[in-house]
């Protein structure tokens, strides 16, 4: 999964990985698709926390 290290100045040196991520239910990696939140709300967090600790909501 991983080529030789790569050297760095310092004796500093790292790894890279040669190989992307792949999703069994897609057959991606999600790269340009992206994927779907568990819960709607935007970029607004305090939102999104009030609707997931919310109590749920009655079918009378």
């Amino acid at each position: 999964m991983f080529d030789d290290p790569v050297l760095l100045p310092d004796g500093y040196q790292i790894n890279v990985p040669d190989r992307q991520p792949i999703r069994l239910c897609t057959g991606g990696n999600g790269e340009r698709t992206g994927v779907a939140p568990h819960a709607a709300g935007g970029d607004d967090p305090l939102s999104i926390a009030r609707q997931l600790l919310a109590p749920p909501k009655s079918s009378r």
